[in-house]
């Protein structure tokens, strides 16, 4: 890991078109360099930070992401959180939010 003492850390924060995304993407202003990331255009405030497409199930994705931005840290916070959704659908929660974080 780089020696972060002196800069800002960079951080890619996935999941930043949902709540918990957005609360971290507000709380980072002014203090970290970082890349928010979703499955799918951007939608919501960024709050003047880039935005990359990440699909969490595609690993190429990551790899991607990852080797352009070079990351300190890495914050998950893409979940599928609706639970009628599911409760409907629960290979693709399972896919989203325990194989994709795997």
């Amino acid at each position: 890991m780089a020696d972060t003492a002196s800069r800002p850390l960079r951080i890619l924060v996935t999941g930043a078109n949902g709540l918990l995304g957005q609360s971290l993407l507000y709380l980072a202003q002014g203090r970290h360099e970082l890349l928010a990331t979703g499955r799918g255009p951007a939608r919501g405030n960024h709050f003047g930070f880039p935005y990359a497409e990440l699909d969490t199930t595609r690993p190429e994705d990551y790899e991607r992401v990852l080797a352009e931005f070079k990351p300190d840290v890495l914050i998950h916070s893409a979940a599928m959180t609706q639970v009628d959704d599911c409760e409907k659908d629960p290979e693709t929660c399972r896919q989203l939010n325990v194989d994709a974080t795997r």
